[in-house]
Formats: structure tokens, C-alpha cells, sequence
């Protein structure tokens, strides 16, 4: 379950935050405040990883172990 809940909010952050960026409507402090959210769950993720913590990571295409924030990212909002 943890690891659900750290992947849930990197794809939903990283995907609302790209948006807001692109699109405006947040003020800066907001989208500094989730974007050490990301970058903190992203930490625990690469943790998880090096720890051979088993997880569907693998599964996402195009996924290196460094490219977390181009990979976790639904596009339709783009």
C-alpha cells in the first residue's frame, strides 16, 4: 500500500503541476510546496528501488530508474 499511495500522488502532482505550469492559475508558492512532494516521493521510490523493494516500476515503458518525473506523468492533460 505505501507504495501505491507514492505513486498515486507523483502521477497526479507531476501531472498537475505540468499543467499548471503550462497553463497558469497557481500561485509560485503552491507549485513549490508540491514539487518537494514529488521530489520526496521520488526519494522514497529510488530508495524503495535500490532496496530491491518489488514493484511494478519495470512495467512503465521507457522507465530508466532515472527518469521519474518524464515517466510518472499522465498526458492527456497536455
Amino acid at each position: 500500500m505505501p507504495l501505491n499511495i507514492l505513486w498515486e500522488e507523483v502521477f497526479i502532482n507531476n501531472t498537475s503541476l505540468s499543467f499548471f505550469n503550462k497553463e497558469g492559475g497557481l500561485q509560485s508558492p503552491i507549485l513549490y510546496y508540491y514539487r518537494g512532494v514529488i521530489e520526496g516521493n521520488i526519494a522514497a521510490l529510488h530508495g524503495l528501488r535500490l532496496a530491491r523493494v518489488s514493484d511494478d516500476m519495470s512495467r512503465l515503458k521507457g522507465f530508466n530508474g532515472n527518469n521519474y518525473l518524464e515517466i510518472m506523468k499522465f498526458n492527456y492533460l497536455d
